[in-house]
């Protein structure tokens, strides 16, 4: 995956937002002297012309933001259509959970399942943006129908105050349930690796196939367990204040992978090998830290012999 850069447009929207805004009150305030120069104090040139820079400055922040938006959308998805990952997520994939959470899908889940969860979080992302803009842009129209006179003072407070509340109302309400349920989040997720929920209980089994191989996690207990199958040399080792050491006394096929650096995401992590498979296992702490170890597990299989 390509790493995020400093976006093109940030130098450039900043100045936009400085300039525009000055050029809001330089209209306005020259419009203001220039009526008072000339002594038409009922005028409402002020009115009009800073009324227009305001508006104009409005609806090109909200078209910017549009294009954002949607440009953004389609590059992502582009990049999650043709991008591939045959080796393990390197080490830098691991400075955060939601870091880590797409590579492995394209290593080893599944990536319709990404790209669904990319076009449904993009959907509500541009639907909670057009209720942002009709929420701003709904006002401002009427303003400029009271301006030119197609709607009188009275007719202006009778309904546009009320209107706007009914919209921030109805905002507020499609945020919630936009933001959907945690369990689904959960669901999808887990389906994006490949897994699935088996059970219920205090302790959460998720089962599933990762590059054909049956891996099984076991979280929400005292222990954390992952076990990945697939035949692997017998060994067993456990991190010290986080780093594997002693490496030099486990088979030559699993060292490489347990070169890491000391890191936190490591203490008191336990990793077993056998035939059978490969167990990583920890202390459970509150924290859903399997991914990391299914990472580690997946990166001791694919280690060359």
């Amino acid at each position: 995956m390509t790493k995020n850069k400093t976006p093109w447009y940030s130098d450039g929207y900043r100045l936009f937002i400085v300039l525009g805004l000055g050029f809001v009150v330089v209209i306005t305030v020259g419009a203001a002297l220039y009526t008072e120069a000339i002594g038409d104090y009922n005028s409402r040139l002020p009115i009009f012309l800073g009324g227009g820079a305001v508006t104009i400055f409005l609806l090109i922040l909200l078209a910017f933001w549009w294009f954002q938006i949607l440009s953004g959308y389609f590059a992502e998805k582009r990049d999650l259509e043709t991008t591939t990952i045959d080796t393990v997520p390197p080490l830098s994939a691991l400075k955060s959970w939601t870091q880590l959470y797409v590579p492995m899908v394209l290593f080893g889940g599944e990536r319709e399942i990404l790209l669904e969860e990319q076009a449904g979080s993009n959907r509500k992302i541009l639907e909670w943006f057009a209720w942002a803009n009709l929420l701003v842009l709904f006002p401002i129209a009427n303003v400029w129908l009271y301006l030119l006179g197609r709607v009188t003072q009275e007719q202006f407070m009778s309904y546009v105050p009320h209107v706007v509340v009914v919209l921030a109302l109805l905002t507020l309400v499609r945020t919630y349930f936009m933001l959907g349920r945690r369990s689904d989040y959960e669901t999808h997720m887990l389906r994006g690796l490949g897994l699935e929920a088996k059970g219920g209980g205090s302790a959460k089994v998720f089962e599933g196939h990762r590059r054909g191989r049956r891996v099984q996690v076991e979280s929400g207990g005292r222990i954390t367990k992952v076990d990945l199958e697939v035949a692997a040399p017998e060994f067993e080792i456990e991190s010290v204040g986080g780093k594997f050491e002693d490496l030099a006394e486990l088979p030559a096929h699993v060292r490489p992978a347990l070169e890491l650096p000391k890191a936190k995401r490591w203490q008191g992590v336990r990793v077993r090998g056998s035939a059978a498979g490969i167990r990583v296992e920890r202390e459970s702490r509150g924290q859903n830290m399997w991914l990391y170890d299914l990472w580690l597990a997946e990166r001791i299989a694919e280690t060359p012999d």
